[in-house]
């Protein structure tokens, strides 16, 4: 078990307490957080665990101890019948909104607000109310491949947090609900982002059949991600 998995001290053979636990999680998110916003590998992370085990609630902490950083952070409980992409739009919408006023990165933002009105209308998302000063253009997010556009887009808000000094985490609890498409084309994203050393980061929760689902729609999201189980460690 490597070191971001195990609360146990090494040579010290006690059970960890729920501080313990609860510390080793934050640690682990923080590091993998401290990375991302660096352009370094840094792995995402998938908290596992049965309802009432507190993966609500250290999504929350690890959220705000984010923010406290300078990151920015968009929290989505996915409910059941919820597609990604309706999900996810109006987080990128906001965080686009907010690196738009960095003049560093104005022009990319630019760039990915006329990708995202694509999606929108791609995807058939109701945009009513939401400002979005650009019409769409040709060739970004309007494929009609989730995969593909969430990918475009994602960079898109990667390059823009690099060159606005920061990042973006995204929190999303209840991932067991994703339908398999929905999943892989969030995994795929996500895999980009890491591999380009953009500052995206994935933090997400779910049952512990997750870990199933996640391989299932990917097969190398067992080693794209951290599964530190909530239930196990508390019984460690």
């Amino acid at each position: 078990m490597d070191s971001y998995r195990n609360p146990l001290t090494p040579g010290v053979r006690h059970r960890p307490s729920e501080l313990e636990v609860h510390t080793s999680l934050l640690e682990m998110a923080r590091i993998s957080c401290g990375r991302a916003i660096k352009g370094r590998n840094a792995r995402p992370i998938m908290f596992l665990g049965l309802k009432g085990t507190g993966k609500t609630v250290l999504l929350n902490e690890i959220r705000i101890n984010a923010r406290k950083e300078g990151l920015l952070v968009s929290h989505v409980k996915s409910p059941e019948h919820e597609g990604l992409a309706r999900l996810l739009y109006p987080e990128m919408r906001e965080v686009m909104h907010s690196l738009s006023g960095v003049e560093s990165a104005k022009e990319i933002v630019s760039r990915g607000l006329t990708g995202l009105q694509s999606f929108a209308s791609t995807f058939k998302i109701d945009t009513r109310g939401a400002e979005i000063p650009a019409q769409p253009k040709p060739g970004l997010a309007d494929s009609g491949d989730l995969e593909y556009d969430l990918l475009g887009l994602l960079a898109v808000i990667g390059k823009a947090a690099q060159a606005a000094g920061t990042g973006w985490v995204l929190f999303i609890d209840n991932v067991q609900y994703f339908s398999k498409e929905d999943l892989a084309a969030l995994i795929a994203a996500i895999h980009r982002m890491s591999q380009e050393r953009l500052p995206v980061l994935l933090i997400g929760a779910g049952l512990p059949h997750v870990a199933r689902l996640t391989g299932e729609a990917k097969p190398y999201a067992e080693r794209l991600f951290l599964y530190p189980s909530l239930d196990a460690l508390g019984q460690a």
